[in-house]
């Protein structure tokens, strides 16, 4: 199966929370590690019957909530898509950088927090194992002092499905993201810039999503990308701070075919065959750097879990990259894409977090 034709099955789940803080609290910047801890926790705690140290071996495994958002599905099912990978991702990321107020890091009693959680794919058949699990966290407390807090809401495009005065979850409001709608709310998104830029895309553009046509095939296009949260990006099985128009588009490409194939395609047969992955790959080494001013910046967590201190840095900043339309038409699709689950390591605590700053047309 081609490799764009498998990426069509990918689906996630968008839900906005809301907090409400009991007390004065104080949060790192980087909250991913503080709500991704206790949250992981909490969800085992309400899921987990027999209480194992790992779902290896579990004879309940296949079907237990915990092992299948939490432990690493090719373990479980004896299974790997790429040679020697060990870690897969998880079905869901956290998002708290999307505006100013999720930078704060103190909040008053009483002050709402508002940020986003994606659940990726069949994972959404836990729903409301991730909305009580959030409840019990605002319970038990978050942070080093443990800060209560409350769900207020959960929200899915506007629509509330959880409201703490009912107390009940409404599963059928949810409505799913499919890869090809984001695409067209992003191309639409797109072409409105242009209409209101003069140096955005290029000055004739026609929109044909079906043929995968953005830019116009023979000029020249600058593409920049703004690295929001710590991107960690691994090159022969080290960390690099280096990172080229290959190196990012090969780890964009094998993030979303892992949570494709694990997480959206039901059928085992169809997601090992992949016909055209290495031609579709070496054609982003057309794609050559322009500007890099990324940096890398360190930060750290306490896992409780692991009982260790684990190092999170990644690089974060502005690079940009120069090619042809006919080589950047090919990945407009999955970089679209992750500017919502995020590309590289840690995913689920929020980093590895991108978004495009421009596409111009270069004379």
């Amino acid at each position: 199966m081609d490799i764009a034709n498998i990426l069509e099955n990918l689906y996630f789940t968008q839900l906005e929370f809301k907090i409400r803080f009991f007390e004065d609290a104080h949060l790192p910047i980087m909250k991913g590690s503080t709500f991704r801890g206790g949250f992981g926790y909490v969800f085992k705690k309400l899921t987990c019957p027999l209480r194992k140290t790992s779902c290896i071996g579990c004879i309940i495994s296949n079907s237990c909530p915990y092992a299948n958002v939490f432990t690493n599905p090719s373990e479980i099912n004896k299974e790997t898509f790429i040679s020697e990978n060990s870690f897969t991702p998880h079905p869901f990321v956290f998002d708290f950088y999307e505006n100013e107020k999720l930078k704060m890091t103190s909040f008053k009693k009483d002050e709402t927090f508002e940020f986003k959680f994606l659940i990726i794919g069949t994972a959404i058949r836990f729903l409301p194992y991730f909305i009580y699990s959030f409840i019990e966290l605002g319970k038990k407390g978050i942070g080093k002092k443990y800060y209560k807090y409350e769900l207020e809401s959960v929200k899915v495009k506007g629509k509330e499905i959880y409201n703490y005065k009912t107390g009940k979850i409404l599963t059928g409001l949810v409505n799913i993201d499919y890869y090809r709608n984001i695409l067209n709310e992003k191309y639409n998104y797109l072409l409105k810039l242009k209409r209101n830029s003069n140096n955005f895309l290029s000055k004739n553009i026609e929109i044909n999503i079906d043929e995968n046509i953005l830019l116009d095939n023979k000029k020249d296009y600058k593409l920049s990308l703004n690295f929001i949260t710590p991107v960690r990006i691994k090159k022969d099985r080290r960390y690099t701070e280096f990172i080229d128009f290959n190196i990012l588009i090969t780890n964009i490409i094998r993030r979303l075919y892992l949570l494709t194939t694990l997480f959206c395609i039901q059928n085992d047969s169809e997601k090992y065959i992949v016909s055209n992955l290495k031609e579709y790959l070496n054609f982003s080494n057309q794609v050559k750097n322009l500007d890099n001013y990324l940096s890398w910046h360190d930060w750290s967590r306490y896992s409780t879990k692991q009982k260790t201190t684990m190092k999170l840095g990644g690089l974060i900043g502005k690079i940009s990259f120069i090619g042809k339309g006919e080589f950047l038409n090919n990945y407009l699709k999955p970089i679209f894409a992750c500017e919502y689950l995020h590309v590289g390591k840690g995913t689920s605590f929020g980093i590895g977090k991108y978004e495009i700053k421009e596409i111009t047309e270069l004379n």
